[in-house]
């Protein structure tokens, strides 16, 4: 480079640009700030309550099993073993597939590939219900699924939040959200029948 300028674009200091400038007949960008999508502020704390409450479902999903393991035991005929294996399978699936969803949703539509998982995990949930007690191994299996669906939300769903919010608005939220960890994890416990 001629005279010894950088062609790259100076950092931007305390007082703006240092005075560099990026070269003969080139121009720098203009600096990246954090923005939040273009969503009315009332459409985008509804997007983080519809989210805060499907994260409180979603834990209530991930530990319901907890709370009906004596019930599952009885109508499926299975062992303490087998029981534990329930949440071993659920929780290898949720490890193994987090990381792929992150990778999609950093890719493709994060709402799109959360919505998947929304539906894959409720589906398999609610499927799981009308399972014979004759094929236990489906049992395990739809838990399997629930973990892979479980993954797409728990990974992408905080995303959404730090794109709809900004700055302190951002941590707000965040905390609500998070909030509801603990609450859905005791609600399973909460059962009205002896």
């Amino acid at each position: 480079m001629a005279g010894g300028m950088s062609a790259e674009c100076p950092e931007p200091g305390p007082g703006g640009l240092q005075g560099q400038s990026p070269g003969p007949g080139r121009q720098c960008p203009p600096p990246i700030t954090p923005t939040s999508w273009s969503l009315p502020p009332w459409r985008a704390y509804v997007a983080a309550a519809v989210l805060c409450y499907i994260n409180l479902l979603n834990y209530m999903n991930w530990f319901i099993i907890a709370g009906v393991l004596l019930d599952i035991q009885e109508v499926f005929q299975i062992s303490d073993n087998h029981a534990g294996l329930l949440q071993t399978v659920f929780v290898s699936c949720l490890l193994l597939s987090a990381p792929v969803f992150g990778y999609l949703g950093d890719r493709h539509s994060r709402k799109a590939t959360m919505s998947f998982g929304i539906l894959l995990w409720s589906g398999a949930g609610l499927s799981s219900s009308f399972i014979s007690p004759r094929y236990s191994w489906l049992f395990f299996l739809s838990r399997g699924i629930v973990g892979t669906g479980s993954a797409s939300y728990s990974t992408i769903a905080p995303t959404v939040l730090g794109d709809l919010f900004v700055r302190d608005q951002r941590t707000r939220v965040l905390a609500v959200f998070y909030i509801f960890i603990p609450v859905g994890r005791s609600c399973p416990a909460w059962r009205p029948w002896p």
